[in-house]
């Protein structure tokens, strides 16, 4: 997106960063998925409370297992895809203190 500067006629276009936009971009959706995983979390341990008495109990227990498998394959796969990002390019000073990284 781009917004406009200035306040003279002409309106002086600003374009956005790419690198930074995929930045911030790639860690919101680690944040989400670590969201994600916490309620998964949270709902299976429901069904596990719940026990066996449940309609669904086999169902459900089995879905949350995958949706749990799939949510830590998708932390480990961010990353793994941070370290490529951070060895292949130089990064900025506030992207070395976000990632963690001296």
């Amino acid at each position: 997106m781009a917004g406009i500067i200035g306040g003279g006629s002409d309106g002086l276009l600003k374009s956005m960063d790419a690198n930074r936009y995929a930045t911030k971009k790639t860690i919101a959706q680690g944040m989400l998925d670590i969201a994600l995983l916490t309620a998964n979390a949270s709902q299976l341990k429901y069904i596990l409370q719940v026990g066996e008495k449940h309609e669904f109990y086999t169902l459900m227990l089995t879905l949350e297992i995958v949706k749990e498998f799939a949510g830590v394959n998708s932390i480990i796969f961010l990353v793994f895809f941070f370290e490529f990002v951070i060895k292949s390019r130089k990064l900025g000073k506030a992207e070395c203190v976000l990632l963690g990284k001296h």
